[in-house]
């Protein structure tokens, strides 16, 4: 059966990934993203998707499932990962009857499914997981960024639909000129029930029972400019004053480590702040169940997972008031969001959580509520299957255009 005549309830998709892990044999892959990739394949006839990967020990078809399967590029370097990419895309298409090219950003994955777009007349969905096109803090992180930033623009244009995860994402893409119904805001799922059983009490009794302390604030992210992190830094040097009680860990890691714990020092908070590292993911869930709030500085973001995860462990939040974080933050209700750079205001509202604990406790239970309303498994399936079987419906019924 061709792809313009099949039943859009049992599709074959293809995925373009840079998640390598999905064929790291004996690695651990994230549970959480192996998890939605194999519920997403319930959805399917097939879902073939080309991963990017140097090693080349991997074998050439990795099965995840009945109907999820992955094909490692196993490239000699970053750049001839488009080449491959494309070769196997092209391989896979004419093997499997394709009916949608699904891509995991709009950028070298995007660029790579365009092409088979056009080579095979089938429609493509591109992922936005980032506010990227046309923020200047990110264009000016990297000079590659600024080609990245036109060839984005490009192809968003030249998607038959857009896949985002936040609000202001949307907007901002209605801004450029996307028609609305090009356009789905869909989160990721939380797996609840692992933040219900989590147990904090032997992380809070390990960073407080021989310090004096007795209040964890938390951050979970890397060590980049991106986050922030030295406002958070700044903003700790003010909670302490009327909070001496209270102790930052920062989990993750990045090539700013040095530099923050330089300023740490140089702020007097080096004994106040706590650089965890990297922890494996199943123990990240006991760092949410003890920490008493959870703070983010970043000056962008797609939509940070952290807060939903922070959401679903019943904490309340104070966040910067960057890209997805009033679809996650009730503003008053399940924590705070504060404008980017503000240290004073980050202090400010995480000083009025620790002034008030039982609000803050109210607060976290609230978010998880919202949490649970929002990101519920079979909701966010159900979407996602109508995002595709229309766009699929559509692509064949369309009238073609040259797209401006």
């Amino acid at each position: 059966m061709s792809q313009n005549n099949r039943n859009t309830n049992k599709l074959r998709i293809l995925g373009i990934s840079l998640v390598k892990d999905l064929v790291r044999p004996g690695k651990v892959v994230e549970e959480e993203t192996l998890y939605r990739v194999k519920k997403q394949g319930e959805l399917l006839e097939a879902y073939h998707i080309v991963v990017f990967t140097k090693d080349k020990t991997i074998p050439s078809q990795v099965k995840l499932s009945g109907k999820v399967f992955c094909y490692p590029t196993r490239s000699a370097s970053k750049p001839s990962f488009f080449i491959d990419a494309f070769r196997l895309g092209s391989e896979i298409c004419e093997r499997e009857s394709i009916d949608l090219v699904y891509t995991q950003d709009c950028f070298v994955t995007g660029l790579v499914g365009y092409l088979l777009k056009r080579k095979y007349n089938i429609p493509l969905c591109l992922c936005i997981h980032g506010d990227m096109i046309d923020n200047p803090y990110w264009i000016n992180e990297k000079l590659l960024n600024r080609f990245f930033n036109i060839l984005g623009k490009w192809l968003i244009k030249r998607a038959d639909t857009l896949r985002v995860v936040s609000k202001s994402e949307m907007e901002k893409l209605i801004r450029m000129g996307i028609p609305k119904e090009k356009i789905w805001n869909i989160g990721c799922t939380v797996k609840i029930h692992e933040f219900l059983k989590a147990d904090g009490a032997p992380i809070r009794s390990r960073y407080l029972v021989n310090n004096g302390k007795s209040k964890i604030l938390l951050f979970i992210g890397r060590f980049t400019e991106q986050k922030d992190i030295p406002t958070l830094l700044k903003a700790l040097t003010i909670i302490l004053r009327s909070h001496p009680e209270a102790v930052l860990l920062l989990l993750g890691q990045g090539y700013l480590q040095a530099k923050l714990e330089k300023m740490a020092h140089e702020l007097g908070i080096e004994k106040d702040v706590v650089f965890v590292g990297s922890v494996p993911h199943e123990d990240i869930f006991a760092y949410y169940a003890a920490c008493d709030l959870f703070l983010l500085s970043s000056v962008y973001e797609g939509k940070a997972r952290v807060l939903e995860e922070a959401s679903a462990a019943a904490k309340p939040v104070v966040a910067t008031d960057v890209s997805g974080t009033r679809d996650i933050i009730i503003d008053g209700v399940t924590g705070f969001v504060v404008d980017k750079g503000r240290p004073h205001d980050l202090a400010k509202r995480a000083i009025q959580l620790l002034d008030n604990p039982e609000m803050a406790t109210e607060m976290g239970l609230k978010a998880r509520e919202h949490i649970l309303r929002l990101y519920s498994e079979t909701g966010l399936l159900a979407i996602h299957k109508d995002m595709w079987g229309k766009t699929v419906s559509r692509y064949n019924n369309r009238e073609i255009t040259k797209p401006k």
